[in-house]
């Protein structure tokens, strides 16, 4: 199945998408964890895992594909991250307020 993922400001969530229908077919997280993306900003994939960045929450949420919440990576030096690569095992993040690129290593490990 081809699947597409979304983030969605208003929601305040990720939501999941079948291409070839387009039809939705789940929201992240699911609404009976309480749990709300604020001003979710971009979307990676990576080994089955979705890190999605949270500008207002100032950190970054990760769930598995399925959409099991996994944790947050949060940094105190982050304002609004933005944007996410990954190469190899490190994780880096751009901030959109502190115009820096954050590196976090061995975090697929």
């Amino acid at each position: 199945m081809n699947i597409l993922y979304v983030t969605s400001g208003t929601k305040a969530c990720v939501l999941i998408f079948n291409k070839n229908t387009d039809q939705q077919i789940n929201t992240i997280p699911e609404l009976t964890l309480g749990l709300s993306i604020d001003a979710p900003r971009s979307i990676r994939c990576v080994r089955d895992l979705l890190f999605v960045t949270s500008s207002l929450s100032k950190s970054i949420f990760v769930f598995t594909i399925d959409g099991e919440y996994r944790g947050e990576l949060r940094h105190e030096l982050f304002a609004k991250p933005i944007g996410i690569l990954f190469i190899d095992d490190s994780l880096y993040v751009t901030d959109s307020d502190k115009h820096a690129l954050f590196h976090f290593s061995g975090v697929l490990q």
